[in-house]
């Protein structure tokens, strides 16, 4: 299990144990569901994190796989040998910004990329980011093309971190720095702005006040009230 230590788990990782309820007397403590390899002083002895033996996240795919292989002499002593394996699949993983690139520029640089790095039996991760121009949106983007694009792959595996930029800086700051409202009235007028763009002025107005009904029930984890808005949205 994981021991609740911020300066070893990563934030996604949900501790089961906290270092209190850990019992000293021992020379070598064997945790695990932390994907990193560590290995340091805890307690009375040493706290050993092995990380995954295959890559589930693509931030993980430079991490080395293994386990560690522990022999104890008869003082008590141990000496910890860590086992690289060469089973885990191999990834690549494509780093790009897009911004200010519109949709299809985006599907066909992608692709490309993807091709230059084609290569028998690996898994390629094309991580789309950036941000994209007023008038385009993440749904142009061709996934389906991105994936298609290797032959040799075993996977091609797009990850879309694009952000949309509906409205300027200029007109979020004038809205929200003029002579003040209240702040739903803001609100409303920075989500029809946005929805604007898209969509007539009396479907943009319905999802505005839609948008604005969800804040209030989203925080308080409202999930029917949540629900039964966006049932409305759609009807």
């Amino acid at each position: 299990m994981a021991i609740d230590m911020p300066s070893v788990n990563p934030p996604y990782i949900e501790a089961e144990a906290s270092p209190e309820i850990i019992p000293d007397g021992f020379n070598y403590y064997a945790g695990g569901h932390v994907h990193q390899r560590f290995l340091d002083k805890f307690k009375t002895g040493v706290l050993a994190y092995s990380g995954g033996t295959e890559t589930v996240s693509y931030d993980e795919a430079e991490q080395s796989k293994g386990f560690f292989h522990v022999q104890i002499n008869n003082k008590g002593e141990f000496s910890p040998e860590f086992i690289e394996l060469s089973s885990p699949r191999k990834f690549k993983i494509i780093n790009q910004d897009f911004s200010g690139m519109t949709a299809a520029k985006i599907t066909d640089l992608a692709i490309q990329l993807v091709k230059d790095m084609d290569e028998e039996g690996i898994v390629i991760i094309p991580v789309l980011k950036g941000v994209l121009p007023p008038e385009a949106n993440r749904g142009e983007v061709d996934i389906t093309k991105i994936r298609r694009a290797a032959e040799k792959a075993l996977i091609v595996h797009p990850i879309v971190q694009l952000k949309e930029k509906a409205i300027s800086d200029e007109i979020v700051h004038s809205i929200f720095e003029s002579e003040f409202e209240d702040l739903k009235t803001k609100s409303f007028e920075y989500f029809l702005r946005i929805f604007s763009h898209r969509f007539s002025r009396e479907k943009a107005e319905k999802i505005a006040r839609s948008a604005l009904d969800l804040i209030d029930p989203l925080a308080k984890k409202q999930e029917e009230k949540v629900k039964q808005i966006l049932e409305e949205l759609t009807r």
